[in-house]
């Protein structure tokens, strides 16, 4: 969230714009930054373009929200299950790579996984979209409780976007790609509940209530923003 009258902080103004309401005003240049009012800095940066027309602010150095879906074609909506935390529903998963099974399958495919490194230990694909694990529910609905999770059903390398909201109740959408499983989420595999599938055999301390997990080795300020839905774009 940004403060009310906040002024982005840059160090050059030498670069002028007319503007019909404030005439000449600088431009912002690389270096601007914004102070969030959770803590963090807004930047500029340099992102691949993800859908005509769509813009996005980064946070915290590293999260991008989007102000509209980030794939032409419509999706798939999954609700979050009503027991997992509104907030505190990203996780990291502090990995450097993505599932080996979901990268041989992808692979097995024809298609080259691109694992990016961000400053902030973020994982991204070539397209800037954040590696996740989701649970077996999200990708498969009809998954049964009682049954293993499958590397079919699991669809690795499908893209979602992952929809929040702000205090103003703004709408933005975070670009993901499905890299790996989130097996302690039984029975509804939906969110972390620390029981795995298919036994329900509960692991201790695996029971965070998330409903995604970053692959990579940050969720910073993901809990400033609250889950709306998830949405699957199915191949």
């Amino acid at each position: 969230m940004i403060p009310e009258g906040s002024v982005w902080k840059q160090v050059g103004h030498s670069i002028m714009a007319k503007t019909a309401a404030a005439g000449y005003v600088p431009l912002l240049l690389d270096n601007a930054v914004l102070v969030c009012q959770y803590g963090g800095l807004i930047r500029i940066v340099e992102v691949p373009q993800i859908g005509a027309g769509n813009t996005a602010v980064t946070v915290n150095d590293w999260l991008r929200l989007y102000n509209s879906p980030t794939i032409s074609s419509s999706g798939r909506t999954v609700d979050p299950h009503p027991d997992a935390n509104k907030y505190d529903w990203g996780m990291k998963e502090g990995q450097e790579h993505i599932n080996k099974w979901a990268k041989d399958y992808l692979e097995s495919k024809g298609i080259t996984v691109v694992e990016n490194i961000g400053i902030k230990g973020e994982l991204t694909d070539g397209e800037g979209r954040y590696w996740v694990a989701v649970g077996p529910n999200v990708m498969n609905p009809n998954h049964k409780l009682g049954e293993s999770v499958t590397i079919a059903e699991m669809k690795y390398g499908t893209k979602i976007d992952i929809v929040v909201k702000d205090e103003q109740e703004n709408l933005f959408y975070i670009p993901a790609v499905v890299g790996d499983v989130k097996e302690h989420t039984w029975p509804d595999g939906l969110y972390q509940t620390g029981k795995v599938f298919p036994t329900g055999i509960l692991s201790a301390g695996n029971d965070d209530g998330s409903t995604v997990e970053f692959m990579g080795k940050t969720r910073e300020g993901t809990d400033n923003y609250k889950l709306v839905e998830i949405i699957v774009y199915d191949k």
